[in-house]
């Protein structure tokens, strides 16, 4: 297994990634428009079904796993609570499943929110962080480097709930649209600023 700050293995490099992105997050600003061949930086965002809440598996299985369903950005996994939300305003949990993402929202079925070092399984979405990570949790105690780098190889429109089309790129002037980006991880430790990515607002494609 990768350690928690350290530059991903090549378990994790060689396989495609399938990661969301609303049009809303590029018309608020945040990002430029993603297109196929580029080279970004961002964290990730995990969400799951309040109807599906992750469970604690059994401590033998308890080994990082993270394997996509088939279906959109969703993907079945095993990970650790590497960061809970400590108090009222550190709302922001970290899983890492072999690669970390935040969430500021994480309920176990008693309702209450999984310490660190807890152990979850079941089914969650990744997707592209709006803004909540780059802006404001990185700079919470105890929260990791959880920003990436990427090469996107494909972009796909969402159709209808279980179809996709391939596009050159996004377009943040449709509205409501949704897309998904097939990205490859590169070989890079993880930071916890965009600078790379170049000025705040709104940030694009690393340079070269």
């Amino acid at each position: 297994m990768d350690d928690h700050s350290g530059v991903p293995g090549s378990d994790l490099t060689s396989r495609l990634w399938w990661i969301g992105l609303d049009a809303w997050v590029i018309q608020d600003g945040n990002y430029t428009d993603v297109a196929v061949g580029e080279r970004r930086q961002f964290a990730l965002e995990l969400g799951y079904r309040r109807a599906a809440r992750l469970v604690v598996p059994p401590e033998h299985e308890r080994t990082p796993r993270c394997a996509h369903t088939g279906r959109g950005t969703s993907y079945d996994v095993v990970g650790e609570v590497l960061r809970t939300a400590p108090g009222p305003g550190e709302e922001a949990f970290v899983l890492d499943v072999g690669l970390m993402a935040s969430t500021q929202w994480l309920v176990l079925d008693d309702l209450e929110p999984p310490a660190a070092g807890t152990w979850l399984a079941g089914t969650i979405h990744l997707s592209v962080d709006p803004f909540f990570y780059m802006d404001e949790l990185h700079a919470l105690p105890g929260m990791p480097s959880l920003i990436y780098t990427w090469t996107v190889e494909r972009v796909q429109r969402e159709l209808t709930r279980e179809t996709w089309a391939d596009v050159d790129g996004t377009r943040a002037g449709e509205e409501d649209a949704s897309y998904r980006l097939g990205c490859r991880l590169e070989a890079v430790a993880p930071v916890s600023t965009m600078e790379a990515s170049g000025d705040r607002s709104p940030y694009g494609p690393l340079p070269g």
